[in-house]
């Protein structure tokens, strides 16, 4: 859904094809296709289900960060729909789903946080990305 925000460069995984910590979804590569993302993203969204370990979550936007992603959401699916990102050593901050979220110099856009969860809000941002000529 991301990846209609025009004039972002969208890649599918983190890490090599064998890394065992589950593959994430980044924004920032230099190829503009699809493809492994072998350095930091400038934008990682990790979608976190019931169960989770915290500790692994916390590790990943650790290791993330120090390999110089700028932006870390996590999408917590269990319990009320949130987002939590990660913006360096600051502590993590929740946002609500009638929040919008920005990522400087990435999305030309700020992302309303519904349409990370409702196919509805997720249609009326890409049809309102297309409409704008974003």
């Amino acid at each position: 859904m991301l990846s209609a925000d025009q004039g972002a460069n969208w890649v599918s995984l983190w890490g090599p094809p064998t890394s065992e910590p589950s593959p994430i979804e980044a924004l920032g590569g230099d190829s503009g296709q699809p493809s492994w993302l072998r350095a930091a993203p400038h934008l990682a969204i990790d979608i976190v289900e019931h169960g989770r370990d915290e500790d692994d979550l916390d590790r990943k936007a650790d290791e993330l960060q120090g390999a110089g992603t700028a932006h870390f959401w996590a999408i917590r699916l269990a319990g009320p729909q949130r987002v939590v990102v990660y913006n360096g050593s600051a502590s993590p901050k929740t946002f609500s789903i009638d929040r919008k979220l920005g990522a400087e110099g990435l999305l030309r856009r700020r992302l309303p946080l519904a349409a990370l969860f409702d196919d509805e809000a997720a249609v009326e941002y890409l049809l309102g990305s297309r409409s704008a000529g974003v």
